[in-house]
């Protein structure tokens, strides 16, 4: 085996892969989230958010802030927190002068050592003088590793989960024929969108009834997309040219084949990805498998049934929608077949 150097790898065009397997590893480094790095923190309490991969190397965290970027003095030391997160409030705030510039960092600590967050450390400036910034509650995944479960009777509301935004939508009847047991929407600036949590791991399910009323023309449309940017979709079913494909988008295009759809037609779909394997299942039957990166590193905190959550451009779909369900889990082929039979809907 020949190795060379992270920076020269990939100079020459060829395709590289940078994961080694280690043993008595110290904890991956925690990535700041909130306060956004260069943020204007407030009054009241603010939380402080984090991330990292949770595994048997990560025991605890250690929070610091200090005045300065080299940590020579922190002003605030807290250890053995559990989570990835914490607030400071107004008691802990009296130690900062307002309009002055603060750094902060965290530390995973293990068995087998520390990590501490990737670097700059982030920073902020505090004005008491701002209102306090309104913090939403922690995103709890539901049995299964639940994220999004909604039978879409005629609303967009989910059973489990958070609807961020929906625009106006009708209600349809549903694949089983009952009337009011799906949505449909028009395929002009229409879509339903729900929250995802912060992390995703290796495995993580997409599964949908649709019927779409029309093809896109000369241009692709959205079943589901979880797009956050320029090559960032952890997951998106998508038709185009009259046919239905799974891709991910991580610094590269990954996609099954395509495979041919009907309009018109009430169908289930459905996406598993397991570590380095994504299959697409139509009608509960296997259609094809790609391999994709076992890890996708995405700043995704949106989904849709649709269309884009976060693209201007024109990704509608003019279609119906029943029995939208997402988790961070790999569904097996049983469970597939079982979400698509259209009885039970």
């Amino acid at each position: 085996m020949r190795l060379c150097d992270f920076a020269s790898a990939g100079a020459g065009g060829t395709r590289y892969r940078s994961w080694l397997p280690t043993t008595g590893s110290p904890p991956p480094p925690p990535i700041p989230r909130t306060p956004a790095d260069g943020a204007t923190v407030g009054s009241g309490k603010t939380a402080f958010r984090w991330t990292t991969k949770t595994n048997a190397s990560l025991t605890a965290y250690k929070f610091a802030l200090s005045g300065s970027s080299e940590f020579s003095k922190p002003l605030i030391e807290l250890k053995g927190l559990q989570r990835p997160r914490l607030e400071l409030d107004e008691a802990m705030k009296r130690q900062l002068k307002p309009s002055a510039r603060y750094w902060w960092r965290v530390t995973a600590g293990g068995p087998h050592g520390e990590t501490s967050s990737v670097e700059p450390a982030a920073c902020f400036r505090f004005d008491p003088a701002q209102p306090p910034t309104v913090e939403e509650p922690d995103f709890v995944l539901g049995p299964g590793s639940l994220v999004v479960q909604a039978s879409l009777r005629g609303e967009a509301k989910p059973e489990f989960g958070r609807l961020k935004r929906a625009t106006a939508f009708a209600a349809a009847a549903g694949p089983a024929g009952s009337p009011n047991s799906a949505v449909r929407l028009s395929g002009q600036g229409q879509m339903l969108v729900y929250e995802l949590p912060d992390e995703f791991e290796e495995d993580y399910s997409v599964a949908v009834w649709f019927h779409i009323v029309a093809f896109p023309e000369k241009r692709l449309g959205q079943v589901f997309s979880a797009w956050a940017g320029g090559m960032d979709d952890p997951l998106r079913l998508t038709v185009e040219n009259g046919k239905l494909f799974a891709r991910i988008e991580a610094q590269q295009v990954f996609s099954t084949k395509g495979v041919p759809i009907e309009a018109g037609k009430w169908q289930h779909v459905a996406a598993v990805k397991s570590g380095s394997r994504l299959s697409l299942f139509l009608n509960g039957q296997q259609q094809d498998i790609v391999t994709v990166p076992a890890f996708v590193n995405t700043r995704a905190r949106s989904c849709a049934l649709g269309g884009n959550p976060n693209y201007s451009g024109n990704e509608f779909l003019a279609a119906d929608f029943a029995g939208f369900t997402m988790s961070l889990r790999a569904l097996t082929p049983e469970e597939v077949m079982e979400l698509a039979k259209p009885s039970a809907k």
